[in-house]
Order: C-alpha cells, then structure tokens, then sequence
C-alpha cells in the first residue's frame, strides 16, 4: 500500500510540473537560462502595518557560469490598510569572476510609524503614530582582496518630511527628540565583508561576516555628526550526510554614537531581524539580537522552518539587563530547484502582545 501510494504521489508531482500553469507562474525561468524572472504576490500582517499587500518581482543571474555566484535585482510594492506605501529596490551583483561586488537600496516611504519611545522597557500604550515621507539610497561598491573577502566604500543619504505626530501633547511632540523636524543625513563608510557562502539566495552551508562602519558629518551633507557601527554574523551548515535539514544561525550587532536622529537608532526590525517585532518596538543606542532557525524538508517541494531568538535594546556601556524573545514556524515551497529559490510564509510571537504574519520570496535570513 504504501509504496503504491509514494508511486502515485509521485506520478502526480510529475504531472504537475509539466502543466502549463505550474510553469508559467510558479517554475518561471526565462528562455535565456542565465536569467531568472519571478513575479509573486506579498503579504504581511503585523501592528506596524495591519494588513499590507502588493508584489515581489526578482531578476536572477549569473556574469559567468563557473566563477561567480548568482546575482538579483529585487522590487517590492506594498500598500497597507493604515494607508502606508513602500517602493523598493535593491541589488546585489557579483562581476565576472566575483572580482568586484555592488550591493544597493533605493526605498521611497510614505509611511505613518507606530513609535514606543525610546529603551527596552517601554510599553504598548505608549504607542503613537508619526506621519512622514522618506527617501533612502545607499550604495556598496568591494573590491575582493583575498579568497571570499571583500572591501570598500558605501554612501547613505536618508531624509524625512512632513513628520508629525498624531497627539500634541504625547512623547513625540513634547519630548522632540533629535530629528523631530524635517532630518537629512549623509554619510561615507567602510565595508569589510567575508561570505563563503555556496548560494547567496538559499544558503545551506558556509559563513557570512559584514561589518559596516558609516561617519556622518555635515562636511558631506548630513544634518548631524554621528556614526553608526554594524556587525552581521550568519553561519549555515547542514545537520546530517544526506545535507537535510539545514541549522543556520543569524546573530546582528548595531551600535550608534553622537548626535543621533531617533529614526537611525539601532532598533528591532533592523533587515528582517526579530521576526513577531515589528520595525522600531524597541530602540536605543545599542541593539544585539541572535536567532536560530531549523530548515526541514516535508514531502516533494515543501519545506518547514522552526525558529527561536532573543534580542536587546541598551544605552552603550551597559550590559543588557532584559532580552525579549521571539519565535515562530513556517513554511516554505521550493520554486526552482536548481537554484534553490523559495517562496513562503512565517508565523512569528514575541512578547507584549508583539507577533506578525511574513510573507516573502527566499528566506528570511
């Protein structure tokens, strides 16, 4: 019985990728197979943003087949219930031979944020939303300088509008916290990145260290002198023979000093971290969070994830008294399998009535 039943399951999976549909919305590959074009409905749930939807599209592909590893254009729309759009796009592109690498962002905002002041211990009710528009744009350009070792310079403008604050007499308002008005923030940085890493879209085995220091001075544009230092840490590895399942761990440093403005404060939310919190629930000068996630196959395409973590928000020099932790489960399906991309789901709680629903194309991390 059951191994007429594994036939017949396999039978049908074998029929459905051949089937027209499957391929034209799920298995999309262009006919040039150096390029990979998805186009995916998004959706996310969480306080920030309520209910908010639009689309994923991803160009994938490689500046030679033998010696550098894929590289992608990302865009994402999205317009929430709380009247909130987002435009994205960013980029991440090896050169032949992976002697060079361009990583960039472009995001427009318009955007009213849910704000909880500043520290770890602020509470739900002290929420309130702030309204503004922003743009950001930062560029990356590396040079490789030693086997999955690369170095350069990036630039960062970033800058708010119209910001204000739903309540005259709440934090916000009364508080005026550095950048309370209109901001503009310009600043020049140094990258060191290590990344082993034998897939950048799906990692199942490697190492990835970023460490990325920004000096904003008004010398080059910026509104207030202050600096940032950030350290992103992930290691993958495989946790049997067989290469199934895949352990991966993700731990993010970020640090602020000077004249800060309080929307560049290290805060959760920071690139995808703490998933159940939303962007900005804690900030301060200081944010450490490390998160552990299990990735398992379930049967043909389908994969599940498990994921637990814990993350801080503190004044520099003082050691973390309260973690907040966070976890969650979800789901995976495996569109190409060549070149491992997936699309899915999480499901994610933290404490404080904190949780979320993602929807994304690849992994979260």
């Amino acid at each position: 019985m059951l191994i007429v039943f594994a036939n017949s399951n396999a039978q049908f999976f074998s029929a459905l990728e051949q089937n027209k549909i499957y391929k034209t919305f799920l298995d999309t590959s262009s006919k040039n197979k150096r390029v990979l074009k998805f186009l995916l409905p998004y959706f996310t749930l969480d306080p920030q943003t309520s209910v908010a939807f639009g689309f994923n599209m991803n160009f994938i592909f490689k500046t030679d087949t033998l010696n550098s590893r894929a590289s992608n254009v990302y865009f994402n729309s999205s317009y929430s219930l709380k009247k909130q759009l987002s435009l994205l796009i960013t980029h991440t592109v090896f050169s032949k031979n992976e002697n060079w690498l361009f990583k960039g962002r472009i995001n427009y905002l318009d955007f009213p944020l849910t704000v909880y002041q500043i520290g770890n211990r602020t509470q739900p009710e002290s929420a309130e939303i702030i309204y503004s528009q922003g743009f950001l744009w930062y560029q990356k350009i590396l040079r490789t300088i030693a086997p999955s070792v690369f170095l350069g310079l990036q630039y960062r403008i970033y800058f708010m509008q119209n910001i204000h604050s739903q309540y005259s007499t709440a934090w916000f308002e009364t508080t005026k916290p550095l950048g309370y008005s209109d901001f503009l923030i310009s600043g020049l940085g140094l990258n060191l990145r290590f990344d082993n890493r034998n897939n950048t879209q799906t990692t199942t085995k490697g190492l990835f260290l970023d460490v990325s220091l920004y000096d904003y001075q008004k010398s080059w544009g910026s509104e207030y002198n202050f600096g940032t230092l950030d350290v992103d840490f992930r290691y993958f590895r495989p946790l049997f023979k067989n290469k199934k399942p895949i352990w991966a761990f993700w731990s993010y440093q970020s640090y602020s000093y000077g004249q800060v403005v309080w929307q560049e404060l290290p805060q959760t939310g920071l690139f995808g971290t703490t998933r159940g919190y939303v962007k900005g629930r804690y900030r301060d000068d200081y944010f450490l969070a490390f998160e552990n996630e299990l990735r398992f196959p379930l049967f043909w395409r389908f994969w599940g994830v498990s994921f637990l973590g814990i993350s801080t928000v503190q004044k520099n020099k003082v050691f973390p008294k309260k973690w907040n932790p966070s976890g969650g489960l979800g789901l995976r399906f495996l569109l190409k399998n060549k070149e491992q991309i997936f699309t899915g789901i999480d499901f994610a709680w933290g404490v404080q009535q904190n949780k979320g629903i993602y929807m994304r194309l690849g992994q979260a991390f």
